[in-house]
C-alpha cells in the first residue's frame, strides 16, 4: 500500500467537506466510491479521516500552538486540511516516522498549494514534531519493519 495515496485520499476528503460544508464520513464514502482505491488505501485513509474528526479540537488547537502570527481560520484550506492529516499521524499514529510525516506533507503542500506553502506547512509540523515526539527526533531510527511511509 502506498500511503501517500491514503493521504491524498484523506485530504480530497477533508478539502470537499470543509469546502462543501458536508458531514466527513459521507464525504469519505463519497470519495472512496469515486475514486475506488484498494482496500489498503481506502483502509488508512479511513484510519486518518476517523482520527481527525475524533480530534478535531486537539488537532486544531496543536496546529494554533505551533503557528504563531497565523490563525488557523486564516490559513488556506489545502495548507489547514494537510496538516491536520500530518498532526493526526503525529499525535495518534506513532508507528509512522516523524519525518515521513513531515515529508509526506510538504510534497502534499507542493502539489496542492501554492509556492509557500510547502515552507509553511514545514515550519509548523517541524514545531509539533518537536514537541511531540522530540526523543524520537533526537535520536532517529529506521523506517518501520514493513519499509512503508
Amino acid at each position: 500500500m502506498k500511503r501517500r495515496d491514503a493521504r491524498e485520499l484523506a485530504f480530497r476528503v477533508l478539502y470537499q467537506s470543509e469546502i462543501g460544508q458536508f458531514a466527513l464520513g459521507a464525504t469519505l464514502e463519497q470519495v472512496i466510491g469515486e475514486t475506488k482505491p484498494s482496500a489498503a488505501v481506502a483502509s488508512y485513509g479511513s484510519v486518518l479521516v476517523g482520527k481527525i474528526e475524533a480530534h478535531r479540537a486537539e488537532i486544531d488547537e496543536t496546529i494554533s500552538g505551533a503557528s504563531r502570527h497565523w490563525r488557523l481560520e486564516r490559513m488556506a484550506v489545502t495548507d489547514r486540511n494537510i496538516l491536520r492529516i500530518a498532526v493526526a499521524e503525529l499525535l495518534y499514529l506513532p508507528d509512522v516516522p516523524a519525518r515521513v510525516v513531515i515529508d509526506e506533507a510538504i510534497e502534499l503542500a507542493k502539489k496542492y498549494g501554492d509556492e509557500a506553502s510547502s515552507r509553511f506547512v514545514n515550519g509548523i509540523l517541524d514545531a509539533v514534531a518537536k514537541r511531540s515526539r522530540a526523543e524520537e527526533l533526537s535520536h532517529p531510527g529506521p523506517k518501520n519493519d514493513k519499509g512503508q511511509a
